[in-house]
C-alpha cells in the first residue's frame, strides 16, 4: 500500500518537476525571443535611417552642384574671353573655394569649358589638361553636356586616389537663346561625409555596392574598401531590394566573429535615384541578446517558489482525491482475481475513480456470464472447424483440376476424383504411399524421368513448377503431358507440414495450339502470296511487318526495313507530319481519318520516285499495343487509263463546242477584216495628203511664192473633198474595235488550250472565280442561244485544286444545263460559302430529273440523251474528280422546274496521313 502511494507521489512530484523545468523553460524562451525580436527591429530601423541619411546626403550633393553650376561667376568664367580677365578667375576661383567649404569634404572640383579644358581646379596641377586625359572625368563631362546633372557610383578617384563619388552638372548661358551648355562643373566628393554618418551608428557598420562589395565602413581602414564582400546570401537579398536580419557565422561575417546582421536596400532620395547600395549593420551575437537572457533568467528565479508551493497543495489533495480510492480498487481486484467473483469495489464519489469503480463492478457481472456462456461457444466452434473441413475437402473434390498433398515425407494423404482419374490410384490405395509411385513423370523428348515438384517444394520451402514438355505415366500406362505446380503447406508458426500440388490435363490444350499455329502459317502465306504489299508498323511507327509484293512494289528488301520508320521508307515528306499526327491522334482518341477506308495516295519507291497507290489501313489491338496494317495496291496503270479517260472526255466536250467556239472567233475576225480594209482605205487617202505636203514643202523651201500658194490651195482643196478630219476621227474606234476583238479571239484560244492539254495534276492554291469565268467562256456560245446566264459569284478564300479538272466540272454541268432546256431558259453561275465549303451553284430552268433514274445519274455510260449525242461519262468523271478533291456535287430536281447541281469543295488543307 505504502509502496503504490510512494510511486503515486514520486510521479507527482516528478512530473510536478517536469512542468517546473518546462513552464522555466518556455517563459525564459518566451522572454528572449520577445526582447531579441525588439532588439533585431530596432537595429533593422537604425539600418533604414541611416541609408535613409546617407541618401539625403547624396541628394544635397547634386543640389550643391547644380548651384555652384548656375551661379553667375561660374557662367562669366565661361564666356569666351572673360577667362583672360583675372577678376573674373578670381571671383570664380574663389566660388570654388567657398563651396568645396560649405559644402564639403571634396577632394576635388573643378571647371571644364566647352573645349573640354580644365580651367579653374581645387588641384592647380590639373589646369588646362584635357578631359580625354581623365577617363572618369570625361564620362561625367560627356553626360552632363547631354542632360541636367550627373552622379557616379563610389569609385577609386584617379586624380586623388581616394574613394570618392563623381558629381557633375552643366553650366547654362542663360543669356544666349536657348540657354546652350556652355560647360561642366564636376566635383569628387569625399567618401568621409558617409564614413561619419556611419561612425554615429551603434554597431560594426559597411556601406557596399551593387556587387557586393564593401565601400565605406566606420571600422578598419579605407584601403580595404572595393576589397571586401559581404556574403552571398546578403547579396541576393539586396539586389531583390530586400530589407531584414541575418544571423552571420564566424567566417560569414567581416568582423571575424558570430554577429546578427540587419541590412538594407538603396531606395534613393528626390533626385538621387541611389547606385543599388545596401548598408549592413553587424552585432556581435555573444552580446547582442546580454540584457533579453538576463531579464528572463530574473522572470524565472520568481515564477519557481510559486510553482513548488502550488505542487505542495496538489500532493495533497492528491493522496486525498486518487491514492486512497485507488488502494481500494487494488484490494478488490487482488479478491476476484482469487475467485471470488462476488465482490464489489465501494463506490465513494462520483468523478472518474467512482466511474471507474462502478465499471469495475460492471466488468466483475459480465465477466460472470462469460464463464457461463464460454463452455457453448467452444462447442460451437468445434462444430463450425468440422463442417469447415468437410468444406474443403469437398470443394478439393469438385474442382476441375487435379489435386494431390502429402505430408512433410512426401507421403500422399489425399488425391480428388481428378487426380484418381489421371494417376490411376485411387485415394484408399495411394494413402500413405511415396509420391513417386503414384505420380510417375519423365520428360516427352528425352524420356528421361523428372524430379517431382513435391521434392523441389520440400527441398527449397517455395512455389514451383514443372517444366515443358512433361508427361505423367498413369498406373495402367497411359501417357498424359501436364501442366502443374506445388506449394508448401505451413502451419500457424510457418513450419512446413506437407506440399500441395495441382495439375492438368494439357492434351486439349496442345491441340489447340497447334490449330492456332497452323491458322497463323495460313494467314503468313496468304500475306505473303497476296498480289498487293502488305505493310505493319507498331506505335512508334517502326515497321514490323513486309511481305515479298512490297519488296517488289517499293524496291526495299524486308531485312533492310525491319524496325526502321515507315515515314522514312514509303512516305513522301508532303505526308511526314500528317503521319505522324495521325497516329497520335488515334492513340489519344481512337480515331483516324484515314482507317478502314480505301483512299489513293503517293507512294515513294527506294529510287526516290513518287507513284499513286491505293491503301487500306485498319488498327489492331494487341497485348503489345496497337499495330496499323495496311494493304498496298499500285494503281499506276489505272491512274494512267483514267487519266485517259477524262482526257477522251474533255475531247468530247470540245467537240461539243467546237461549233459555238468557231462562231465566237468568227464574228470578232469578220468586224476585223472589215476594219482593215476601211483603214487600208484611209491610209491611201493620207498618203496621198502626205504627198501633198511634201511638194509644198520643197515649194517653200525652193522660196516660190506663187509655186507655194498654189500647192497650198490644192492641198486644201483636197483636204476638203477627202474629208480627213473624220478620217482621223474614226481612226481610234475602228483600232480599239479591232484590239477588243484580237483580245477576244485570244481569250478563246487561251480558254481553249488549258481546257484541253493533257493533265499535269497540279493542285494550286486558286481563285475560283477565273476558272468558272473561263469555262462560261468555252461554253457561251452554247449558252446564249438557249438561256440567259445570271451569275452571282460571292467571296471565297482560296482553294487547293486542279484547276484543268475543276474548270472540266463546271464545262460539264453547263452543257448538261443547256441540254436540259428545251427552247429558251435561264441558267443561273453562284458562288457561296457555307460552313468549311466553298460551294458553286450551277442551276437551269430545263427539263429536270425524273426520281427513277436520280440514283443512277453518276453511274458511268448512263446518258438519257440520244445515240451519239453523249457518252454517260461527263456527270461520272465529274463526280469522281470533286470526290478526289474531297467534294462532292449535290443535285436537286423537280421535273418540269429545272435542277441544281452544287459543286462542294473543302476550304481547308487536308493532309491525308498514311
Amino acid at each position: 500500500m505504502k509502496k503504490l502511494s510512494s510511486k503515486i507521489l514520486s510521479a507527482v512530484f516528478a512530473g510536478m518537476a517536469v512542468i517546473l523545468i518546462a513552464a522555466s523553460l518556455l517563459a525564459f524562451c518566451f522572454t528572449r525571443l520577445s526582447l531579441e525580436r525588439s532588439v533585431l527591429a530596432q537595429q533593422l530601423e537604425i539600418t533604414r535611417q541611416t541609408l535613409d541619411k546617407i541618401d539625403r546626403l547624396l541628394n544635397e550633393r547634386i543640389l550643391n552642384v547644380q548651384a555652384i553650376a548656375g551661379a553667375p561667376p561660374i557662367k562669366n568664367a565661361l564666356i569666351p574671353g572673360n577667362l583672360e580677365t583675372s577678376n573674373i578667375r578670381n571671383i570664380a576661383s574663389k566660388r570654388i573655394e567657398e563651396f568645396t567649404e560649405v559644402t564639403g569634404p571634396w577632394d576635388l572640383l573643378m571647371m571644364v569649358d566647352r573645349q573640354e579644358k580644365i580651367i579653374i581646379s581645387s588641384d592647380e596641377k590639373l589646369l588646362g589638361t584635357s578631359m580625354q586625359e581623365q577617363p572618369q572625368n570625361n564620362v561625367a563631362y560627356q553626360t552632363v553636356m547631354r542632360q541636367d546633372f550627373y552622379y557616379s557610383d563610389m569609385i577609386i578617384s584617379e586624380n586623388t586616389g581616394q574613394a570618392s563619388i563623381l558629381f557633375a552638372a552643366p553650366v547654362h548661358d542663360t543669356n544666349m537663346p536657348g540657354q546652350p551648355v556652355t560647360g561642366a562643373v564636376i566635383g569628387h566628393f569625399s567618401s568621409l561625409a558617409i564614413m561619419q554618418i556611419l561612425q554615429d551608428v551603434p554597431a560594426f557598420a559597411k556601406l557596399v555596392n551593387h556587387e557586393g562589395a564593401v565601400i565605406v565602413q566606420n571600422a578598419g581602414t579605407r584601403k580595404d574598401l572595393l576589397t571586401q564582400f559581404v556574403s552571398r546570401d546578403i547579396q541576393d537579398h539586396l539586389k531583390q531590394g530586400h530589407s531584414g536580419v541575418l544571423r552571420l557565422k564566424k567566417e560569414q561575417s567581416l568582423s571575424g566573429v558570430a554577429s546578427l546582421a540587419s541590412f538594407a536596400a538603396q531606395s534613393g532620395y528626390l533626385y538621387y535615384q541611389g547606385s543599388g547600395w545596401g548598408l549592413i549593420l553587424e552585432k556581435p551575437a555573444s552580446s547582442t541578446f546580454v540584457l533579453a537572457s538576463m531579464t528572463s533568467i530574473k522572470l524565472v528565479g520568481l515564477m519557481v517558489p510559486i510553482i513548488l508551493i502550488g505542487v505542495l497543495i496538489m500532493v495533497a489533495l492528491m493522496n486525498q482525491w486518487v491514492i486512497t480510492p485507488i488502494t481500494e480498487l487494488i484490494r478488490t481486484t487482488r479478491l476476484i482475481a482469487e475467485g471470488d467473483l462476488t465482490k464489489k469495489v465501494l463506490i465513494s464519489s462520483q468523478d472518474e475513480i467512482g466511474q471507474l469503480a462502478a465499471a469495475f463492478n460492471v466488468m466483475t457481472e459480465k465477466l460472470v456470464r462469460f464463464y457461463e456462456n464460454l463452455e457453448a461457444k467452444i462447442a460451437q466452434r468445434t462444430e463450425e472447424l468440422r463442417t469447415a473441413e468437410e468444406n474443403l475437402s469437398t470443394t478439393l473434390r469438385s474442382i476441375g483440376d487435379a489435386v494431390i498433398s502429402t505430408d512433410a515425407d512426401g507421403k500422399v494423404n489425399f488425391l480428388n476424383p481428378i487426380a484418381e482419374n489421371l494417376t490411376g490410384w485411387l485415394q484408399a490405395e495411394a494413402y500413405g504411399r511415396p509420391l513417386k509411385e503414384i505420380f510417375h513423370i519423365i520428360n516427352e523428348d528425352t524420356r528421361q524421368e523428372v524430379e517431382s515438384p513435391v521434392t523441389n517444394v520440400l527441398r527449397e520451402g517455395v512455389i514451383v513448377g514443372l517444366a515443358n514438355h512433361t508427361i505423367l505415366i498413369s498406373k495402367n500406362g497411359k501417357e498424359i503431358p501436364l501442366n502443374d505446380s506445388g506449394a508448401p503447406i505451413r502451419d500457424k508458426e510457418g513450419k512446413l507440414i506437407g506440399v500441395v500440388m495441382v495439375f492438368q490435363d494439357v492434351t486439349e490444350h496442345r491441340r489447340a495450339e497447334q490449330k492456332l499455329r497452323e491458322k497463323e502459317e495460313l494467314y503468313r502465306l496468304i500475306i505473303e502470296t497476296a498480289n498487293d504489299a502488305f505493310i505493319s508498323i507498331n506505335e512508334k511507327g517502326e515497321i514490323v511487318e513486309w511481305n515479298r509484293q512490297a519488296e517488289l512494289m517499293l524496291g526495299w528488301l524486308q531485312g533492310e526495313v525491319f524496325g526502321r520508320l515507315l515515314e522514312e521508307i514509303i512516305i513522301p515528306s508532303k505526308y511526314r507530319s500528317a503521319h505522324r499526327k495521325g497516329i497520335q491522334h488515334f492513340l489519344i482518341t481512337g480515331e483516324g481519318p484515314v482507317l478502314n477506308k480505301r483512299i489513293e495516295i503517293s507512294a515513294l519507291h527506294r529510287d526516290g520516285h513518287e507513284f499513286p497507290v491505293e491503301l487500306t489501313v485498319w488498327p489492331i489491338k494487341g497485348s503489345g499495343g496497337h499495330s496499323f496494317n495496311a494493304f498496298i495496291r499500285d494503281i499506276s496503270e489505272r491512274q494512267q487509263l483514267h487519266n485517259q479517260l477524262i482526257q477522251s472526255e474533255k475531247l468530247v466536250a470540245i467537240g461539243t463546242l467546237a461549233a459555238g467556239i468557231a462562231h465566237e472567233i468568227n464574228n470578232p475576225v469578220g468586224f476585223i477584216g472589215s476594219n482593215l480594209s476601211v483603214l487600208s482605205k484611209y491610209l491611201s487617202v493620207l498618203i496621198s495628203l502626205l504627198d501633198m505636203a511634201k511638194k509644198l514643202r520643197e515649194a517653200v523651201l525652193a522660196q516660190d511664192a506663187v509655186k507655194s500658194m498654189d500647192k497650198a490651195k490644192e492641198m486644201a482643196l483636197m483636204d476638203e473633198n477627202l474629208n480627213s478630219q473624220h478620217i482621223i476621227q474614226d481612226v481610234d474606234p475602228l483600232l480599239s474595235e479591232s484590239q477588243e476583238g484580237i483580245e477576244r479571239i485570244k481569250k478563246i484560244v487561251n480558254d481553249l488550250k488549258t481546257f484541253s492539254r493533257s493533265d499535269n495534276g497540279a493542285i494550286e492554291n486558286l481563285d475560283l472565280q477565273p476558272i468558272v469565268d473561263a469555262a462560261v467562256s468555252l461554253a457561251w456560245n452554247e449558252i446564249k442561244y438557249k438561256a440567259e446566264l445570271k451569275k452571282e459569284y460571292g467571296p471565297l478564300p482560296l482553294i487547293q485544286c486542279d484547276s484543268q479538272k475543276i474548270g472540266q466540272v463546271i464545262v460539264n454541268l453547263l452543257i448538261n444545263a443547256v441540254h436540259a432546256i428545251p427552247e429558251k431558259g435561264v441558267i443561273s453561275i453562284r458562288t457561296y460559302l457555307q460552313g468549311p465549303w466553298a460551294c458553286i451553284e450551277i442551276k437551269d430552268s430545263g427539263a429536270g430529273i425524273p426520281p427513277e433514274i436520280m440514283n443512277k445519274i453518276f453511274d458511268p455510260f448512263f446518258t438519257t440523251k440520244g445515240v451519239g449525242k453523249g457518252t454517260g461519262l461527263g456527270l461520272s468523271i465529274s463526280h469522281e474528280i470533286v470526290k478526289k478533291h474531297g467534294g462532292r456535287i449535290d443535285v436537286q430536281s423537280h421535273v418540269g422546274q429545272g435542277s441544281t447541281f452544287t459543286v462542294f469543295l473543302p476550304t481547308a488543307t487536308k493532309e491525308t496521313p498514311l
